[in-house]
C-alpha cells in the first residue's frame, strides 16, 4: 500500500537565484507567484505571506510599502486581501495591458521586413492589446496581418488562398496565415527557391582601398584570385614598401607645409626673377639630392600636387637654416667685428713672463729674490686659537 508524502520547499530567499523580484510591472501576476511558492513551503495562512509581498520587490518599492498600515510589520493584524488590493492600487496603471494606437499597428505594418516568425510576434505585440481593450476586432486583425507582408509574399500568399478568403471580412486567422507562408521557406516544398531566398543582398554593402563601392551582383574568382597571390609573393611587400613611402612623403609635406605657414610676411620679402630656392628630391632609391631652381616666382605652387609629382619633395629652410630667398634682401646683414679687450694679467703678454723668469745670478747681490720665503724675520702678527666641544671631545676619546 503506498502513502503520499508531502515535500516542503522552503521560500526562496530574497535576491538568490530563481527568487522572484518585483518591479511594479505586472502585480498581479507577482501577487499569485508568491502565493504558490506559499503553497509549495506549506503556507496555509495567506496572512503570512503578506511579510514576503515586502521581501521580493525591488528597493524602491520596498522603501514605498514597508511602513504602510498593510505591510507594516509592526501591525499585529494584517490581512492577504488588503494587502494585495492596496498593491493593485499603487500599480494598477502598469498591470493593464499597454495602451496601443492604431497608428502604431499601421507604422509597424508599413515598416515591417522581417521574418514569419519575428513579424507575428511582433505583431501581435500591438495587436493583442487593441482586441483586449475593443478597439479593433478579430477580423480586422487578420486583415491587418495579411497586408503587412511584402509585396512579393502578398501576392504568393493571395494565390494560394481560396477565393472566398480574399476578401477584408474574411481573411483567413493568423494562425492559418502563418502556416500558408511557412510552406514556401519549406526546403521540402516546390515553392522554395534557394537562388532567390540566399541572401539579402542590400545588406552586404562594401568599399575597396579607394572609397569606391563594390557591386555585390559581381563575381569574383576566390581560387583565380589565391592563384595569382601565391605566383607573386613579392608583390604584396612591394605594395606595402610604396605605400609606406608615400605615406613618409605626406607626412613630411604637411609638416613643412605648416612650418611655411609659421614664416612671418617681414621674412618673406617678394621675390624677384634671379631668386634662387633650394629643392629637396627622393629618388626611386630614397636617395637625397639638393636641387637650385631659378627664376621661380609662385612659391605656394611648390606644394600643387598638379605641379611636382609625389615623389618630390619640396623643403623650404626659415632664417634659422638657409635663407629661402638668396638675394640681398634677404641675406643677413654684416655685423661689425667684437673687440676684445686684453686681460690686465701681465703674464699673457711677453714682457709680463720675462719679468717672472728666475735669474742665472750665483754668488752675488740678487736683484730681485725669486720667492719670498717666511723665515720669521718679520714681526710676528696676532695669532688665535679656535677651540670647539668637538674638538675638547676628540682629544679626550684619544
Amino acid at each position: 500500500m503506498s502513502t503520499t508524502a508531502l515535500v516542503c520547499v522552503l521560500m526562496p530567499i530574497p535576491g538568490a537565484l530563481g527568487a522572484p523580484v518585483f518591479n511594479g510591472d505586472h502585480a498581479s501576476d507577482f501577487l499569485v507567484l508568491v502565493e504558490q511558492l506559499g503553497m509549495q513551503a506549506g503556507i496555509t495562512d495567506k496572512d503570512l505571506l503578506v511579510e514576503w509581498i515586502v521581501c521580493y520587490p525591488i528597493i524602491d518599492i520596498h522603501d514605498t510599502i514597508q511602513w504602510m498600515k498593510q505591510f507594516d510589520p509592526d501591525e499585529a493584524k494584517k490581512t492577504w486581501e488588503a494587502a494585495t488590493k492596496c498593491l493593485k492600487s499603487l500599480y494598477t496603471s502598469r498591470d493593464k495591458a499597454p495602451q496601443v494606437t492604431c497608428k502604431d499597428l499601421e507604422n509597424f505594418l508599413f515598416t515591417s521586413s522581417d521574418n514569419v516568425d519575428n513579424y507575428q510576434i511582433k505583431f501581435s505585440k500591438f495587436s493583442a492589446p487593441l482586441i483586449k481593450n475593443k478597439k479593433i476586432t478579430k477580423e480586422e486583425r487578420n486583415y491587418c496581418f495579411v497586408t503587412g507582408l511584402l509585396n512579393a509574399t502578398l501576392e504568393w500568399f493571395h494565390n494560394q488562398l481560396d477565393p472566398k478568403q480574399r476578401y477584408v471580412n474574411s481573411a483567413p486567422l493568423v494562425e492559418d496565415a502563418v502556416k500558408v507562408i511557412k510552406q514556401q521557406h519549406d526546403h521540402n516544398t516546390i515553392f522554395y527557391k534557394p537562388w532567390t531566398t540566399s541572401t539579402d543582398k542590400t545588406k552586404h554593402v562594401r568599399f575597396d582601398l579607394d572609397g569606391q563601392w563594390i557591386d555585390p551582383n559581381e563575381e569574383t574568382d576566390s581560387s583565380t584570385q589565391n592563384k595569382k597571390e601565391s605566383s607573386n609573393p613579392s608583390s604584396s611587400i612591394d605594395e606595402l614598401a610604396k605605400h609606406f613611402k608615400d605615406i613618409v612623403i605626406n607626412f613630411l609635406q604637411a609638416m613643412i607645409f605648416r612650418n611655411y605657414q609659421e614664416i612671418t610676411r617681414e621674412e618673406l620679402q617678394p621675390s624677384s626673377v634671379d631668386n634662387r630656392i633650394l629643392v629637396l628630391t627622393l629618388d626611386e632609391n630614397s636617395h637625397h639630392t639638393w636641387v637650385m631652381l631659378w627664376d621661380y616666382r609662385m612659391k605656394e605652387s611648390m606644394f600643387s600636387p598638379q605641379t611636382y609629382l609625389p615623389c618630390r619633395l619640396q623643403i623650404l629652410m626659415t632664417y634659422r637654416h638657409i635663407r629661402l630667398c638668396a638675394t640681398e634682401e634677404t641675406l643677413p646683414k654684416a655685423q661689425k667685428p667684437i673687440e676684445v679687450v686684453p686681460p690686465k694679467n701681465p703674464i699673457n703678454h711677453e714682457e709680463g713672463w720675462k719679468v717672472l723668469k728666475p735669474s742665472n745670478n750665483k754668488g752675488k747681490e740678487r736683484e730681485k729674490d725669486d720667492v719670498l720665503m717666511k723665515d720669521g724675520t718679520g714681526k710676528p702678527g696676532p695669532s688665535y686659537h679656535l677651540t670647539s666641544t668637538l674638538s675638547e671631545k676628540t682629544q679626550l676619546m684619544l
